[in-house]
């Protein structure tokens, strides 16, 4: 029962993403994507003191950098394409 169960609780949260990611931007599914890792790299630090050094700290940094410069480029964008297409 438990292993039919798992099934349900691992597909929905999975078709529920899919659907929503339909109707968001792709920019924003994107950046959605690295949320996920980063929390659970939050957790493992914080919560099960594991070992965060200068080069996990650099690669973070570099990292989240550059999502931060995909972000604004895309904002600075969007009202351009907005002029172009009304529709978006």
């Amino acid at each position: 029962m438990l292993l039919i169960l798992s099934g349900a609780v691992t597909a929905v949260p999975l078709i529920l993403f899919s659907y929503a990611s339909r109707r968001a931007p792709l920019s924003v599914v994107g950046l959605v994507q690295y949320l996920n890792p980063t929390l659970q790299g939050a957790i493992a630090v914080f919560v099960f003191q594991e070992v965060f050094t200068l080069w996990h700290m650099i690669a973070f940094a570099l990292i989240w950098t550059a999502l931060g410069l995909y972000s604004w480029e895309t904002l600075l964008r969007k009202p351009k394409l907005q002029a172009e297409r009304p529709g978006l």
